[in-house]
C-alpha cells in the first residue's frame, strides 16, 4: 500500500500538479485579499466576499484535476508515437525511416532523428537532402553543427 501511495505522489509530482496548487493557493490568497479590502469601501453586501472565497475554494480541486488530466493525453500521445516507434525500429525501408525520423523529430529527439535522417540520406529511394532545409519539422536542428554538417556531405548549402 506504502509504495502505491509513493507512486501516486511521484505521478503527481511529475505531471507538475504541485506547482499547480501551489500558485493556485497564492493566486487565490491574493484574491481573497484584494476582495476583503477592496469591497467594504464600495459598501458590496457581505455575501459578496463569502462568494469570491468560495469560488476560490471550489475552483481549486478543478484546477488540479484539468492538470492532471492534461498532461495524461500529452503523455498518451508521446506513449503511443513511443510505441510505435519501437515495433517499426527492426525495419530499415525508407518508407518506414521517414515517418519514423518525423515522429524523432516531433518529439524534439535530436539524437535518434539525425542518425535516421542520415540513413534517409544515403537511401536512393530515401528523401532529397534539399527538402530538408524547408522542412518545419527539422527547425530545432537547424542550429546543430551535426545537422549541418549533414546537409553539406549531401550538397546542400546551409
Amino acid at each position: 500500500m506504502n509504495a502505491r501511495l509513493n507512486g501516486f505522489f511521484s505521478e503527481l509530482r511529475r505531471r507538475k500538479v504541485y506547482r499547480v496548487a501551489g500558485g493556485y493557493a497564492v493566486v487565490g490568497w491574493l484574491l481573497i485579499q484584494i476582495a476583503a479590502t477592496v469591497f467594504p469601501p464600495l459598501d458590496l453586501p457581505a455575501w459578496s466576499l463569502r462568494l469570491v472565497i468560495l469560488a476560490v475554494l471550489a475552483g481549486f480541486p478543478i484546477s488540479l484535476v484539468l492538470e492532471f488530466c492534461r498532461w495524461t493525453g500529452a503523455n498518451k500521445r508521446t506513449r503511443r508515437a513511443e510505441l510505435w516507434l519501437r515495433k517499426r525500429n527492426q525495419i530499415s525501408s525508407s518508407r518506414s525511416l521517414n515517418p519514423m525520423a518525423h515522429i524523432y523529430a516531433a518529439l524534439g529527439r535530436v539524437e535518434e532523428t539525425l542518425p535516421l535522417l542520415a540513413r534517409l540520406l544515403e537511401m536512393p529511394s530515401g528523401i532529397i537532402a534539399d527538402s530538408l532545409r524547408y522542412d518545419p519539422t527539422c527547425d530545432f536542428l537547424r542550429d546543430d553543427p551535426r545537422f549541418q554538417a549533414l546537409l553539406v556531405k549531401h550538397g546542400v548549402a546551409t
